[in-house]
């Protein structure tokens, strides 16, 4: 993937979930200087620093991209 298209990515991010409420912009500035230091995502950065719910992610990115949310622990997996 190109660092353009990878930014263009994060910007979407970012202004999602500050559009969403999910985050504050504070948040997203620790975890924008942390994530230069460990190379994580945004995402992942915000829910290691405790800003994010992954729960509130999810959710928000199922309504922003319109796809359907599945809860995987509704389901018995055959280990075979």
């Amino acid at each position: 993937m190109s660092v353009d298209r990878k930014n263009d990515q994060h910007e979407r991010v970012r202004a999602m979930l500050l559009e969403g409420g999910l985050v504050a912009k504070a948040d997203i500035d620790r975890a924008i200087s942390r994530r230069s230091e460990t190379g994580e995502s945004l995402t992942k950065t915000l829910l290691a620093q405790g800003s994010l719910d992954a729960r509130q992610l999810i959710d928000s990115l199922a309504k922003q991209t319109q796809f359907a949310k599945i809860d995987l622990s509704q389901f018995e997996i055959d280990p075979s």
